[in-house]
């Protein structure tokens, strides 16, 4: 698990290429950021298709991984942008903002709904 400083920081979750698997990223801590924004840009798709998620680990009774925000799937590599906005004061949108305080201790997740089929994108976030 790695933990991250203070100040605003940018992960690299998958650089640009064609996906064919469900990723899940490390678990984080950052005690010291409020918010997240994950960005997932798809260029070129054979099919495949991809949901992306922000997840939190629930530490008040039942140790497991909590959906905190799923975006809605994202099927075509026409150039889409899907950005998923997590942190206090965010104007709450369906799939895509949560007025939420990021939990201390969070992952993305990024589950391929046609496995096998290709879906060229990149994904990262920006924590702050």
């Amino acid at each position: 698990m790695a933990t991250i400083a203070r100040g605003k920081r940018r992960i690299v979750f998958r650089p640009a290429a064609a996906y064919t698997t469900t990723f899940t990223s490390n678990p984080y801590t950052t005690p010291y950021h409020t918010g997240i924004v994950v960005n997932l840009y798809a260029t070129a798709a054979a099919s495949g298709s991809v949901v992306v998620k922000i997840q939190g680990w629930d530490t008040d009774g039942s140790g497991t991984w909590v959906d905190l925000l799923t975006a809605a799937a994202v099927t075509t590599g026409s150039p889409t942008h899907k950005e998923l906005k997590l942190y206090p004061g965010a104007i709450t949108a369906s799939n895509l903002a949560r007025d939420f305080l990021l939990p201390r201790k969070w992952r993305v997740v990024a589950t391929e709904g046609t496995p096998g089929n290709s879906l060229t994108y990149k994904l990262f976030c920006d924590i702050f």
